[in-house]
């Protein structure tokens, strides 16, 4: 199995009123903390997305979110030349001839 390249989570968070009336911000401060946001629903203060698994403590800090809920956890496996990829000095030389 090759090495992985990040451990993602899909994750829900709720929001504080106060930070569901001020959207723009509250997306670019979490955004910022490396979400990804796929869904936003500011009339009932949630925003969905992912993100790096090891940022989850930097989205429970923000003053903003209430609740953090992780919906899955994955490891990602981007190919070489994905700018996702985290290149191993082994990458090019990891290939074995097939049988």
């Amino acid at each position: 199995m090759p090495d992985p390249d990040a451990e993602m989570s899909a994750v829900t968070l709720v929001l504080f009123a106060a930070a569901a009336e001020e959207m723009p911000a509250t997306l670019a401060e979490l955004q910022a903390a490396g979400l990804r946001v796929t869904l936003v629903n500011k009339d009932v203060g949630v925003v969905e997305g992912d993100v790096a698994t090891a940022k989850l403590p930097d989205l429970k800090k923000n003053a903003g979110v209430e609740r953090v809920r992780v919906r899955f956890n994955w490891i990602a496996e981007y190919p070489p030349g994905d700018p996702r990829h985290v290149a191993k000095d082994s990458d090019e030389d990891s290939e074995e001839p097939e049988d």
